[in-house]
């Protein structure tokens, strides 16, 4: 089925709720050993968030209430979160090898990058996997014979490289490869960066994995939801307010 940014959008913005939710694959039991002395890696992290000056926080930032000020980052839920999660790493029965996958979901300017960002800089050894990195680039949406309506809709669920986002999932989750690199998005280009983020499994036992997708059902992207230890939906309250957002960040 295909599907207009626009449809999508405004589905999700409905769909979606102010809380988070947890995936029915969530991990139920004993910890694997590798994570030492949890309390004292999250208070180093949050000690290392505090200082991080130069953070790469889109406009994002500004749209949820604050509740404590991080230099120029306002931060809310993410360190209660960050516990949670480290929380469901050390009572998930997955060895070392196999990372804990949290889904960040939700519409353009709801704040996904930058709270996943910051919630990689409060968790010990996680990494981010953002999904913008699998937008098809502009060569290869030209390559199609509808190549205007495919440029023209460019962000909608089918002008992604779902299969490769699964298959990247896959690798992490059920493969043995000691290094897999992940695409990312140069903004400034407007088109994907390959090998552009690289997971260690020897190191991190937590990716973030965050885009608008991971819940989509349609489109190829069926399959994604289903490596999903835990997702987050975020949400905004005010279309207006978003809509003004999205406006000023680009």
């Amino acid at each position: 089925m295909m599907m207009t940014m626009r449809t999508f959008l405004a589905a999700l913005l409905v769909s979606t709720v102010h809380s988070f939710t947890p995936s029915p694959h969530a991990p139920q039991i004993a910890s694997p050993t590798a994570l030492l002395d949890v309390k004292k890696s999250f208070a180093s992290s949050l000690q290392k968030l505090t200082s991080w000056k130069n953070a790469q926080a889109s406009a994002e930032l500004y749209m949820n209430p604050a509740t404590t000020k991080i230099t120029n980052i306002t931060v809310t839920w993410e360190p209660n979160m960050a516990q949670t999660i480290l929380k469901l790493r050390q009572e998930s029965a997955y060895p070392v090898s196999r990372p804990l996958v949290v889904g960040v979901v939700g519409i353009p300017g709801s704040g996904k990058s930058t709270s996943s960002s910051l919630l990689a800089e409060l968790l010990p050894n996680s990494i981010v996997m953002p999904l913008d990195g699998y937008h098809y680039d502009m060569a290869t949406l030209q390559s199609y014979p509808d190549a205007v309506d495919r440029i023209y809709r460019r962000g909608a669920p089918d002008t992604f490289d779902a299969a490769a986002v699964e298959r990247d999932l896959q690798r992490l989750c059920k493969g043995d490869e000691s290094i897999v690199h992940i695409p990312g998005f140069d903004h400034a280009v407007g088109d994907p960066v390959l090998d552009q983020h690289t997971f260690y499994r020897n190191l991190h036992q937590i990716v973030i994995c965050e885009g608008i997708y991971v819940l989509h059902p349609d489109d190829g992207w069926g399959g994604v939801k289903e490596f999903m230890d835990y997702v987050i939906c975020k949400y905004m309250q005010q279309q207006t307010d978003l809509i003004s957002h999205i406006r000023c960040r680009h």
